[in-house]
This record gives C-alpha cells, sequence and structure tokens, in this order.
C-alpha cells in the first residue's frame, strides 16, 4: 500500500510537470497551488466480534476542513492532470481521524472556467478510536468540478470515498468507510 501511495503522487506530479510545456497560456488551472476544504461526512465503522460473530456498526457524522499543495497543468487538447498532497481533519466528541494524503486528478477542461476530475489516492488515517489510537493506509477515489473566477482563484466540490485498512479494539474487527463531499477554494500561485 505504502508504494502505491508514493507511485501514485509520484507519477502525477511527472505527468503534470511533463506536459507543462504544452500547457494552455495562461490558464488557472496550470501551475502551483494552495488551497482549503471544508464539507460534510459519515465515518462508519462496522464492527464484527471475532468471538461469537455479532455485527455492528458505528455511524459518525462530522464537519471535516483541511488544507491541501498541488502543480497542476492544462495540455493544448484540454487534458487536466494535477498532483497534490492534503490533510483533512475530523473531529467529534467519540472518533477524531487525522488523514493526509495523495492524490491524482486526470479530468478535461470545458473552455476556460470548468474542469471536471476523475480523482485516486492515497491516505494514512489516524483514527482516535474509543480511546485507542489506530494508524491505518488506505485508498480514496472520487470526483471533483472545478470553477475559475479568474486566473488566480478556483472554486470546487467534490465527492471522495475512503477506506482504509481493519483494524482490531476490544475483540472487534473494525473495517472504516468514509463518504465525503467537500467544497473547495484554491489560490494559484
Amino acid at each position: 500500500m505504502k508504494k502505491l501511495i508514493l507511485t501514485t503522487g509520484l507519477a502525477a506530479l511527472i505527468g503534470a510537470s511533463s506536459i507543462s510545456s504544452v500547457s494552455a497560456e495562461g490558464s488557472a488551472f496550470s501551475g502551483m497551488y494552495g488551497g482549503v476544504q471544508a464539507g460534510f461526512q459519515q465515518q462508519k465503522f462496522k464492527s464484527k466480534s471475532t468471538i461469537n460473530n455479532r455485527h455492528h456498526t458505528v455511524k459518525q457524522n462530522s464537519l471535516p476542513f483541511g488544507f491541501n499543495f498541488g502543480m497542476s497543468t492544462v495540455s493544448a487538447n484540454n487534458i487536466f492532470l494535477a498532483g497534490q498532497v492534503d490533510m483533512n481533519f475530523s473531529l467529534t466528541s467519540r472518533i477524531k481521524t487525522y488523514t493526509p494524503g495523495i492524490t491524482a486528478k486526470v479530468g478535461y477542461r470545458f473552455g476556460d472556467k470548468f474542469v471536471l476530475a476523475a480523482t485516486a489516492g492515497g491516505v494514512f488515517s489516524n483514527i482516535h478510536y474509543h480511546g485507542s489510537t489506530k494508524n491505518r493506509f488506505g485508498y480514496r477515489p472520487g470526483i471533483e468540478a472545478m470553477f475559475a473566477v479568474n486566473e488566480k482563484n478556483i472554486f470546487g466540490a467534490s465527492y471522495e470515498y475512503t477506506k482504509t485498512n481493519s483494524f482490531h479494539h476490544a475483540g472487534w474487527k473494525v473495517k472504516p468507510v468514509t463518504n465525503a463531499v467537500m467544497a473547495k477554494y484554491t489560490r494559484k500561485f
């Protein structure tokens, strides 16, 4: 899983930098950027007892927030590529998660103002679950729509599905899954 995460991030950055020489000049979607995101997510912790096969699901709604930095480019034929590192926080009364990730984005630019992209990446989640801390790798596919207000400012929205490796806690095998809808603001450097 570690190799997959590193390979995904490296491939996105190399791909973005390799076609930057043929990118559309003056595009809001080409260059280095930084941004913030916030939204709504539902975390599900599906548990199965290792003793008597009982099942239990803990659902936790939260308002995650975070930041991101990356590099993107648009080719002359409107193909959008980006590589990004990000960090999301989700703090609730029972469950806290800190999730850094590496994301690759591939999409298409419609006109000069709109991009629709598929996203895929790897995450490393630090999960504080009922008094214990678990560190787990996982994957995060999704979809993102971005709208350029001008050459520097981009607003967007995304859906992300995150699944991390299961862990054992107090006689239960726990499988964490997260669905998130995020609003994003990005500023090009």
